[in-house]
Order: structure tokens, then C-alpha cells, then sequence
């Protein structure tokens, strides 16, 4: 529910202003879909879906496909843009424990929200022209990391084998036509 949301939402924006630069929450965590056999999303998970009510890997499945979806954006929409941000592990008092005068980011285990909010503001900030000379409408999406570092999705060497950027560039676009479909369906689009 949390990508059919996403994409929704973004759908609507979307059919309001063409050219709208679309800047999403991931994780890093989506890359440990890389490691797991089969992947978090891959040709089952489109068929069935979430493989259990306990399955552990809920949260990097939907930051997968908040990746895949940001990759598929600019395909579906020439107009726009889009770009995947992973905040990393940043500290805020969101969290009793985190506030205090011993705190996770005094401790170095967090970053501050000054320096996790610079892949955000990269995202959003940035002229197009920062991001390289690219065919947004051919190559898609691209990612943010924690460290305001500019990558493509499935780029890293952890996506190799059964979980190849080709591969997971095609479950991608099959995630978004599925999407597509249900919220079809359900007279949402």
C-alpha cells in the first residue's frame, strides 16, 4: 500500500503540472533486497505480493519500489523528473532516546539533521544541468545517497546475478504496469 500510494499521489500531481521534478524518501536499506533470494520484489512478488503478514523484509520491499518507481517516472512522464533520496540514519528527537544530553548523534552513531538534510536539498535545489547531461525520458530516475552522492539505480556491485540492474530494471517496469493496472481497476486513474 505504501508504493500504490506513492504512485498514485504522484499520477495526480503529475496530471496537474507535466513537469514536475518528483524528489522521494528511499533507503540504503533497498539494497539489501540485493542479498535476498529471491529479491524483495521479484516475479512472484508481482503475482502474489508481500510474501507473508511477518515478512521481515516489508520495509526494504517498499523502499525498493520507491527506487524502481523514481527510475520509471521520467520514462512514463518526459516531462519530469525524478530522484530517489536516502536520508540515512539521522538524528532528531523524534525518539525520546535520541534527545538529551547523550544522544546518538553526539555519539557519532547519527548524523545531524544539518548534514542529512543535504541530499534533500540537492535534490530539490539543484538545476537540472547538475545531474549530467542525460536523457531523463530514456534513462530515468536517478538516486541520492546519504552522502549527497549521484548514482543510477541498481548501480552498486551488490546488484549483479538473479538481481542484475537489467533485471531489476525490468521488474521496475513491470511493478509500475501492475500499479498502473490496480489503480485502473479501482477507477483511481
Amino acid at each position: 500500500s505504501m508504493h500504490i500510494s506513492h504512485h498514485l499521489l504522484t499520477e495526480l500531481l503529475i496530471e496537474q503540472n507535466p513537469k514536475l521534478r518528483v524528489v522521494a524518501t528511499s533507503s540504503g536499506t533497498h539494497q539489501f533486497c540485493s542479498y535476498m533470494h529471491p529479491s524483495c520484489i521479484d516475479e512472484e512478488y508481482l503475482a502474489k505480493g508481500i510474501y507473508s503478514p511477518q515478512s521481515k523484509q516489508k520495509y526494504f520491499t517498499a523502499k525498493l519500489a520507491n527506487v524502481m518507481h523514481v527510475k520509471e517516472i521520467p520514462i512514463h512522464h518526459p516531462s519530469s523528473i525524478a530522484i530517489a533520496i536516502d536520508l540515512g540514519w539521522v538524528g532528531t528527537s523524534i525518539q525520546p532516546w535520541m534527545s538529551g544530553q547523550v544522544t546518538p548523534t553526539s555519539l557519532g552513531w547519527m548524523r545531524s539533521a544539518e548534514v542529512g538534510i543535504k541530499p534533500v536539498l540537492t535534490a530539490i535545489l539543484q538545476p537540472i544541468e547538475y545531474f549530467g547531461d542525460r536523457d531523463w525520458s530514456e534513462d530515468g530516475g536517478l538516486l541520492i545517497n546519504s552522502l549527497d552522492v549521484t548514482s543510477e539505480p541498481f548501480s552498486k556491485n551488490c546488484w549483479r546475478g538473479k538481481v542484475s540492474k537489467p533485471i531489476m530494471e525490468e521488474i521496475g517496469r513491470k511493478l509500475w504496469e501492475k500499479t498502473t493496472s490496480i489503480l485502473k481497476q479501482n477507477n483511481c486513474l
